[in-house]
């Protein structure tokens, strides 16, 4: 498994050196705000909200892609479109990709802190 499977890496240094000091600060508030993010998804699984999936699918993305993590926005990129098409079947099917993605950012990024 590669550094640049997960996180793009001219992304993740240039980050690195605009934010310099609170970069880990930064990495840290992404993994706390991604967790909270994972399990807002879980519940709307489980609760069948569409626009919930929507939302918190799009924000997702727009924070990984942030840090660089290009992989994990392209499958959160899908469930939004999924649940903007109502297809929670084929969203729901994302899931477990999610989950398996973050945590090979948050491996990654563990290295990183």
């Amino acid at each position: 498994m590669l550094f640049s499977d997960h996180l793009d890496a001219a992304t993740f240094d240039e980050l690195k050196e605009i934010m310099e000091e609170d970069f880990v600060v930064l990495l840290e508030t992404y993994l706390m705000d991604s967790d909270a993010k994972l399990l807002a998804l879980k519940d709307a699984f489980e609760q069948k909200e569409l626009e919930v999936i929507r939302e918190v699918s799009h924000g997702f993305k727009g924070s990984s892609l942030n840090i660089g993590a290009h992989p994990l926005a392209g499958i959160c990129a899908k469930i939004e479109d999924y649940s903007r098409e109502e297809k929670l079947d084929e969203a729901l099917a994302l899931l477990p990709e999610v989950v398996a993605e973050f945590q090979n950012v948050r491996t990654f990024i563990a290295e990183k802190i």
